[in-house]
C-alpha cells in the first residue's frame, strides 16, 4: 500500500512544509508511606481458616515517564516525513515493602507429610486386593485357605509385586491377616508396617463368594488416618520484606517515510528489572519456620539497535547487550520436611544440609556486536556444583537456516559437584562407554561447529 496518503495527512497537519517538536521533563504518579492493617474472625465451627490479622506497609510507590522528546519534519513536495523520538518509561519503583499476616489453620507440613505417607501406601494397598483375589481363587479350587503367599505364586494365582508395590514385603497369616513391611525401595523409608485384617464373622464364606465387602477389612498402621477427622488449628504467620523493586525502560529512534520505502531505526538505551534485599518467613505453630531470601536479582538489556525498511522481512540487529544476575538465594525448610526420606534423597544430590539450600551466584552476560559477533559468558555457583560457560558465535543475518549460526568456540567447565552427581556421571560413563573430558578435577567440554550439529572435543561420536 502506498505511503503517500499517510505522508500527506501528516503534512497537512503542519502545512505543506513544516517542522515541530515536543518535550516533557517528567510525568509521574507517587505515593509515600502507605499503611493498611486489619483483622477478621470467622466463628464458623467448620472453618479451616480464621482469626486472621495483617498489615501492609510501603515506603514509596512511584510510576513515571520522563525525558520525552518528539520532533518531526514534513515536506509535501518531496512526499517525505521524518519523526524522531526519545523517552524513558514506563518506570516503576517500590521501596520498603513489608507485609505481615497471621491466621489460624491446620499445620500444612503435617498435612503434607500425611498426604505423602498416604501416597506411599497406595502400592501396598493395591497389592492387598490382588492377594485377596488370589486367596479366593485358591479356596474355590481346594476348599481351604493357603498357608502362605508362596503357594499362590507357585500356582500362578498371584504375580510378584509390581512397580508401585515393590517397596513392600508381604506376608499372609491365615485365616485373615495380611501384613506389609516396607523395604529400602519404599520412598518413605524401610520398616514401616501396614496390617490388613478381616473383621467379619465368616472369612471362608467371604472367599467362597464373589460379592466382596470393602468394609469387612480394616487397614491399620503406616499412612492410615480417619478421613472425617478435624485437623487441629495452629497459629501461622507470613512475613515478607522487600528493600527495593525497580523496573525501567528508555529508548530512542526515528521513522523516515517517503515514496520508495519506510525506514525505521530503534535504539534501546536501557531496560531492566531488579529486586534487592528480599526476605520471607513462614512460621507454622510458632516454631516450624521456612525462610526465603535473595540479596540481589536483576535483569538488564541495553544498547540494542536495529534497523528495518519495507523491503526487509526481518529487522537487522546491529548490537545488543543482556545481563541476568542473582546473588545469594537461600531457602531453609523446617525439620518436618528435611527429615522426610524423599526430601533427603533430593537433598543428597543438591548437597543440602540441615534443610538449607543456597545459590551463591548466577550470572549471565550476552553481547552482540557488528551485526554478527555473539559472545556469552555465564557462571552458576551453587552448593551442589559450579559451572562456568564461555562462548563465541558467528551469526549471518537474517537467520534463515541452522548453518547461519556457527559455534566459533564454546567451553563449559563443571566443578565441585556433589558426591551423588559424581556417582551418576560415573555410572553414565561406564554404561555408555564415553568418558567426559577433564581439566584437572573439573569436567571440561569444548564445543564447535554448526548449531544444528555441534561437536564436543573428545566426544565426537556423541549425537545430539
Amino acid at each position: 500500500m502506498s505511503k503517500i496518503p499517510y505522508i500527506l495527512l501528516i503534512a497537512s497537519l503542519f502545512g505543506q512544509d513544516g517542522d515541530g517538536d515536543f518535550s516533557l521533563g517528567e510525568i509521574s504518579f507517587m505515593i509515600k508511606d502507605i499503611h493498611i492493617g486489619g483483622a477478621v474472625q470467622d466463628r464458623g465451627r467448620r472453618s479451616e481458616l480464621n482469626n486472621g490479622s495483617g498489615a501492609l506497609d510501603i515506603g514509596l510507590l512511584k510510576y513515571s515517564f520522563s525525558n520525552i522528546e518528539v520532533s518531526g519534519e514534513f515536506n509535501e513536495y518531496n512526499e517525505r516525513a521524518k519523526v524522531k523520538y526519545k523517552f524513558s518509561g514506563p518506570e516503576f519503583e517500590m521501596s520498603n515493602f513489608k507485609m505481615d499476616v497471621s491466621f489460624d489453620s491446620p499445620n500444612i507440613w503435617l498435612l503434607l507429610k500425611e498426604e505423602m505417607t498416604n501416597e506411599h501406601t497406595n502400592g501396598a494397598e493395591n497389592y492387598f486386593d490382588e492377594i485377596k483375589e488370589a486367596i479366593s481363587s485358591y479356596y474355590k479350587v481346594y476348599n481351604q485357605l493357603p498357608d502362605n503367599l508362596n503357594e499362590l505364586q507357585n500356582m500362578g494365582l498371584l504375580s510378584e509385586p509390581g512397580y508401585y508395590s515393590k517397596g513392600w514385603d508381604f506376608k499372609y497369616q491365615p485365616p485373615g491377616k495380611i501384613i506389609a513391611i516396607s523395604n529400602k525401595d519404599m520412598p518413605g523409608g524401610p520398616r514401616k508396617k501396614i496390617t490388613h485384617e478381616y473383621t467379619g464373622s465368616n472369612i471362608k464364606e467371604y472367599f467362597s463368594t464373589n460379592s466382596y465387602s470393602y468394609y469387612s477389612w480394616q487397614t491399620t498402621g503406616y499412612g492410615q488416618y480417619d478421613d472425617n477427622r478435624e485437623p487441629k488449628l495452629v497459629k501461622n504467620k507470613v512475613s515478607i520484606v522487600i528493600g527495593k523493586v525497580k523496573q525501567y525502560f528508555g529508548a530512542s529512534g526515528s521513522v523516515d517515510l517517503n515514496e520508495r520505502n519506510q525506514v525505521a531505526e530503534f535504539q534501546l538505551q536501557k531496560a531492566g528489572f531488579s529486586v534487592a534485599k528480599v526476605n520471607a518467613n513462614f512460621t507454622v505453630d510458632r516454631s516450624s519456620k521456612t525462610t526465603f531470601s535473595i540479596a540481589d536479582f536483576k535483569t538488564v538489556a541495553k544498547n540494542i539497535a536495529f534497523e528495518f525498511d519495507t523491503y526487509d522481512e526481518i529487522p537487522m540487529v546491529e548490537k545488543a547487550a543482556f545481563e541476568i544476575s542473582l546473588k545469594n538465594l537461600e531457602i531453609n525448610v523446617p525439620r518436618e520436611v528435611h527429615q522426610e526420606p524423599q526430601f533427603k534423597e533430593i537433598a543428597d544430590y543438591l548437597n543440602i544440609n540441615s534443610g538449607k539450600f543456597r545459590i551463591r551466584e548466577i550470572n549471565l552476560t550476552i553481547n552482540f556486536n557488528r551485526g554478527k559477533d555473539l559472545k556469552i559468558k555465564a557462571t552458576a555457583d551453587t552448593q551442589f556444583g559450579k559451572a562456568v560457560v564461555d562462548g563465541s558465535f558467528s551469526i549471518r543475518q537474517p537467520i534463515r537456516y541452522d548453518s547461519d549460526f556457527t559455534i566459533d568456540n564454546f567451553t563449559v567447565e563443571i566443578s565441585n559437584l556433589s558426591k551423588p552427581i559424581v556417582k551418576f556421571i560415573d555410572v553414565w560413563e561406564e554404561g555408555t562407554g564415553n568418558t567426559l573430558p577433564r581439566k584437572g578435577k573439573s569436567i571440561y567440554l569444548e564445543m564447535y561447529g554448526d548449531i544444528d550439529n555441534p561437536q564436543i572435543k573428545g566426544l565426537e561420536d556423541l549425537n545430539f
